[in-house]
């Protein structure tokens, strides 16, 4: 049996050319979250900490200005009810892959309900902002501040 002598080096080329790429270092930083969610039934205060971590993009362009994935989780939110006392919990994770400023401001949406109630219970929407100075030639989250309020949509025509 003749092997095509071409054969041999572009196997070889191939099993070596898939080297597992450098893993990026993660930076994190640990923010404490508060704010007030007005609505109906009853506006909730909330107090808990959110864990932002930054890493950079593994499929990002040579040349081009890094994309990074942003992971935002809420640690330990609860909430009060103003008018009935109910305890209200929120929690969640959320991931997105953008561009980041020096100072760069990220809002995302989480939803909450009161504690207990079943699966399929009515939720109700929060917003939690967090604007944050990130530092990528350090890889480090500089300062992080966070809160948390009512989601406002506009009105319907």
């Amino acid at each position: 049996m003749k092997t095509a002598h071409w054969l041999v080096p572009a196997v070889l080329s191939l099993s070596l050319g898939f080297a597992p790429a450098a893993h990026a270092q993660t930076a994190s930083k640990t923010v404490p979250i508060a704010g007030i969610v007005s609505g109906q039934p009853e506006s909730v205060v909330f107090g808990g900490a959110a864990r932002i971590e930054v890493t950079e993009a593994v499929d990002n362009v040579s040349g081009s200005p890094p994309r990074m994935v942003v992971s935002i989780t809420l640690l330990g939110m609860s909430g009060r009810g103003s008018s009935t006392g109910a305890t209200y919990v929120l929690s969640g994770q959320t991931t997105l892959t953008r561009r980041l400023h020096a100072n760069d401001v990220v809002e995302v949406t989480f939803p909450f309900s009161v504690r207990g109630s079943a699966a399929v219970a009515v939720t109700q929407t929060a917003v939690a902002s967090f604007s944050f100075s990130y530092d990528a030639t350090s890889n480090k989250i500089v300062s992080a501040n966070a809160s948390i309020a009512a989601l406002n949509l506009p009105a319907a025509n």
